[in-house]
């Protein structure tokens, strides 16, 4: 198989998250999640065409959620339809620096039994993240038996 050519920065799969402010969507993820803004591409009218933001090498481009184009935002849906899932080095200290900034932490951090630690937080337009801290890689034994036992506990 060959390469596939690439932007300059780009990665072969790269969410786009759309926001009806986008600029204040990209401040809020710079300055509670800790991403970086790498773009930003304003209309003539001064309005975000695009933006882009950066953690650990891995881009998130950001838009506006125009509902002309049937795009939308989890609290203009009342629900969600994706989590978006980062890893970071210290999810504690992560979720630490989020809850001073005021972000809303929906699960606290917690041992998973994928084998990382992880916790849920809500952005400022409801999108949920989930941050996750790589602790340890189980067999696929190990996660079907706690997944069963997961699904014990739960019902199914």
């Amino acid at each position: 198989m060959s390469e596939v050519p690439l932007p300059e920065g780009s990665q072969h799969i790269a969410p786009y998250v759309y926001y009806d402010d986008p600029r204040a969507a990209t401040a809020f993820l710079c300055d509670v999640f800790g991403f970086e803004q790498t773009m930003m591409l304003e209309w003539p009218d001064g309005e975000v065409a695009h933006a882009e933001v950066s953690l650990n090498g891995e881009r998130i481009l950001i838009g506006y959620a125009d509902p002309d184009f049937g795009l939308s935002t989890p609290d203009r849906l009342g629900a969600q339809h994706t989590v978006l899932c980062v890893y970071v080095e210290d999810v504690d200290a992560h979720c630490a620096q989020a809850t001073t900034a005021g972000a809303e932490i929906v699960r606290q951090p917690a041992d998973q039994f994928y084998g990382s630690r992880a916790y849920t937080v809500r952005d400022c337009e409801g999108m949920l993240w989930e941050f996750r801290q790589h602790l340890r890689e189980p067999s696929h034994d190990a996660l079907t038996e706690s997944l069963a036992g997961l699904a014990r506990a739960i019902g199914r």
